[in-house]
């Protein structure tokens, strides 16, 4: 497979293992603490920080992993593109959640994306 393709499509892989890990443990998350959703509390908001930072890091350990090489570039890569939707999101803020809490998710799940692909960097240089 081509390089660059290989890139992209290990990019989209950790998107998508991000997502999907964030989907479901919201999900659960919803009915483990009865909520409904657009009500979140402040409980809910600590467990969806910690929860989203947990799945940018293993979407950033996967885009890194996929690429099979530079594994940073990748990470970085991961990183711009869920700051990029995070911008967006920001644009039509959610009027249930505090606005410093959504400025949050843009900011540091995408740090921990690329802190995903420096595990493989330094898994990679320890062999």
């Amino acid at each position: 497979m081509p390089r660059p393709l290989r890139s992209v499509l290990a990019v989209l892989a950790g998107f998508a293992v991000m997502f999907v890990l964030v989907i479901v443990c919201t999900l659960l998350s919803l009915a483990l603490m009865h909520l409904k959703t657009g009500h979140p509390t402040p409980g809910y908001l600590v467990i969806n920080v910690v929860y989203s930072l947990a799945a940018a890091v293993a979407g950033g350990w996967v885009a890194a992993r996929v690429a099979g090489y530079r594994p940073l570039a990748h990470g970085v890569a991961l990183a711009l593109l869920m700051f990029v939707q995070g911008g967006l999101f920001l644009l039509h803020p959610a009027a249930s959640q505090p606005f410093l809490y959504q400025v949050f998710l843009v900011i540091f799940p995408p740090l921990a994306a690329i802190g995903g692909s420096a595990l493989v960097r330094a898994s990679a240089s320890s062999e």
